[in-house]
């Protein structure tokens, strides 16, 4: 009874303060009121963007300018699989009727959750979610600690980053960041992979309108987690396949050797690596048509150009989607599966 009274006491704080947007809740945030580790609370302002308004002033960057926690508490294993939470204050119990309210979610747009080792000055993103994130009517948004990811216990440094990039209203800048401590193997570093910075003037003046959910093009309950996306995320290999994510690494900057004993893969068109590159609207129309392609192995994927480019492609529902690798990264087939890596060096 008291733990309850203690989260109504929280939450009736929330609604009587300024700002109603999205925060994430899981991993816990710095910042957050509902993060009982947190170093200090910020009950009006922990949801607004970095920009500030509706009564906020702006937030620094990296992570909204919030200390670390005074007690770091969650852990994840390199390869661990887990999902992210998201909070708002106007929905302290997630209701079926309520699933039409305002939930200031702006028609999602673009969330990329990534990995800091160093306080937020550098990222590697590794899983992002476009149009429908984010909502917090789901609870599935999956994300994967990369297994090549090396351990981190640097109190402060080591940190999981949730940003965001609104599809409608004023553009702005979201992020939210919680204090972890990662157990891996891994003696590499892992790449930078760096967030998409936009939308917060003069710090990120690029301006960025990224598509929304299909669902709806306001605030209330949209489609949730694409399939296509957490398939994409859960798949998704950072670096090189032999855990060795340097740039330099002599096997990266190969060209891809010819493996009789390699699993070929799922059905697709016409291998296109024998083909030149192609510019960016034919390149356009190919993944176009991509999504018409039939295949049979659900799950399985392909790169596009191997080697070349970013795109691969994923059989969802019997079709194929067209994904890209983050950042720089290119695509090369690992068996039925793809990873991301440096191109190789002219």
């Amino acid at each position: 009874m008291k733990f309850s009274s203690a989260i109504f006491t929280i939450v009736a704080t929330f609604i009587a303060s300024v700002s109603s947007h999205t925060s994430m809740s899981f991993p816990p945030t710095r910042g957050h009121p509902l993060n009982e580790n947190a170093a200090i609370k910020d009950f009006g302002c922990i949801m607004a963007p970095l920009n500030g308004g509706s009564g906020c002033a702006p937030k620094k960057f990296p992570c909204g300018g919030y200390p670390q926690d005074k007690k770091i508490v969650t852990t994840f294993k390199a390869g661990e699989v887990f999902s992210v939470k998201f909070f708002n204050q106007n929905f302290p119990v997630l209701r079926e009727e309520d699933k039409q309210k305002d939930q200031a979610r702006h028609n999602g747009g673009l969330c990329e959750f990534s990995l800091s080792y160093d306080g937020g000055k550098t990222y590697t993103v590794i899983a992002t979610y476009k149009k429908t994130c984010p909502d917090i009517f789901f609870d599935g948004w999956k994300v994967k600690i990369p297994e090549n990811a090396p351990s981190c216990d640097s109190p402060g440094n080591c940190l999981f980053s949730w940003s965001w990039i609104n599809a409608v209203g004023n553009r702005e800048f979201y992020q939210n960041c919680a204090d972890i401590k990662i157990e891996g193997n891994a003696t590499e570093p892992l790449p930078i992979i760096d967030i998409t910075r936009a939308n917060l003037p003069p710090l990120f003046k690029k301006i960025v309108t990224p598509e929304g959910d299909d669902l709806n093009s306001g605030n209330a309950v949209g489609s949730g987690p694409r399939k296509e996306d957490v398939q994409a995320n859960l798949a998704l290999k950072i670096g090189n396949n032999n855990n060795d994510s340097s740039p330099n690494n002599d096997k990266s900057s190969q060209p891809p050797q010819n493996n009789d004993n390699k699993s070929p893969p799922p059905p697709q068109k016409n291998n296109d690596n024998k083909q030149p590159p192609q510019s960016d609207n034919e390149n356009s129309n190919d993944n176009n048509n991509n999504q018409n392609i039939p295949c049979s192995e659900n799950g399985s994927m392909v790169c596009g150009k191997e080697g070349v480019s970013a795109e691969f492609l994923t059989c969802d529902n019997g079709k194929l989607v067209s994904r890209s690798c983050p950042g720089i990264l290119v695509c090369t087939q690992n068996g039925k599966s793809i990873f991301c890596g440096y191109p190789k060096r002219r």
